[in-house]
Parts: structure tokens; C-alpha cells; sequence
């Protein structure tokens, strides 16, 4: 299970439903306070928890966000668990990324609309998956 510490970020957020459209088992934590990222979480069905130290288990690969380290109790368990295998967000992103090819898009503005255009226009072509900054993320097996 992939569990992330964080999940309603707009990174994490994306990450976790690639991994679930992948054929992963997903879930993970964050604040209680609604966040609009998390729709797209809840369509897919994907656990989201309140942070809790308890949550983490062994066996786990834990997904921790960058706005978190080891005040987050989640974290001091999971750093604290040697059955627990941690991984970074940005660190878990590269890793994903070396197994496809792979297009950025940076700049100041309209990275979104930009990267939402590119992705309608290759999934016509090919399969194709999408991990965009404001909590879109679509994969689809073999991509």
C-alpha cells in the first residue's frame, strides 16, 4: 500500500490518483479542513484519514510531501518503523518518471492549461498519463 502524509496536496494529490489508476492500493492523511484537491481523491474512493501516528503500519511505502518532516507524527512512526519504507515526494516523482517518457512544462503562467491542452492532445494519440499541479492525475496501464 502507498500511503501518503500529505495527500491533499496538489502534487500529492495527482500522485496518488496515478497510482491508483495504475492498479495501486492508495490511501493517506492530512488535514480535516476540506481542500478541493480531495474531490478527485473521493471520486476514486481513495481513504483520507486525519493524522494520526496510528495510521502507519508495517509493510507500508510511505509517500511523505514536502511540506511535511518529523513534527508531523506520521512521519517520526514511519521514520521510527524499520518495516516502513519512506519515500520523498519529489524523490518518488523522479523514480516514476524514469520509467516513461516524460514532457515538462515550466514557466510563470499557464503551466496548467498548458499541460491540460498537451495531455487531450497525446491521449487521442497514444496512451498517455497526466500529472498536473492543481491535483489532476490520470494514468493508464502500459503508458
Amino acid at each position: 500500500m502507498y500511503y501518503f502524509i500529505g495527500i491533499k496536496g496538489s502534487g500529492m494529490a495527482s500522485l496518488a490518483r496515478i497510482l491508483y489508476d495504475l492498479g495501486y492500493e492508495v490511501a493517506g492523511s492530512d488535514i480535516d479542513k476540506y481542500i478541493f484537491l480531495e474531490d478527485g481523491l473521493r471520486e476514486r474512493h481513495i481513504p483520507i484519514y486525519s493524522f494520526n501516528k496510528d495510521n502507519i503500519k508495517d509493510g507500508m511505502d510511505v509517500i511523505v510531501g514536502n511540506a511535511f518532516d518529523r513534527s508531523n507524527e506520521e512521519v517520526a512512526a514511519a521514520e521510527d518503523n524499520p518495516n516502513v519504507t519512506i519515500h520523498h515526494y519529489y524523490d518518488f516523482l523522479a523514480k516514476l518518471m524514469d520509467d516513461h517518457v516524460t514532457i515538462g512544462i515550466a514557466g510563470t503562467h499557464g503551466k496548467t492549461s498548458t499541460t491540460g491542452m498537451a495531455y487531450h492532445l497525446f491521449k487521442d494519440y497514444d496512451k498517455t498519463n497526466v500529472l498536473i499541479g492543481d491535483g489532476t492525475g490520470y494514468a493508464t496501464k502500459g503508458a
